[in-house]
């Protein structure tokens, strides 16, 4: 069993995961994230509060994705 992910916390988190992982995978087509954010927003109604947080959420997960990643190279180049 997995439990890492069973916390409690903003929904729009998922959301920022999700946002920062398609504008890596699809650089060149950035507003495409816009008709993810529309999508989940019509599915489950976001809050000011979370529309708010979404974009500095989508932010910190590139920049912790980031980092991961020089760190990962640091340990093993290859």
């Amino acid at each position: 069993l997995d439990l890492g992910d069973l916390a409690y916390g903003w929904r729009v988190a998922e959301l920022a995961v999700t946002v920062a992982s398609m504008l890596h995978h699809e650089p060149a087509r950035p507003l495409r994230a816009l008709e993810t954010i529309a999508a989940f927003h019509e599915s489950a109604s976001l809050t000011g509060a979370e529309a708010r947080a979404l974009w500095p959420l989508v932010v910190i997960r590139a920049t912790v994705l980031v980092a991961s990643g020089w760190r990962q190279l640091e340990i093993d180049g290859d």
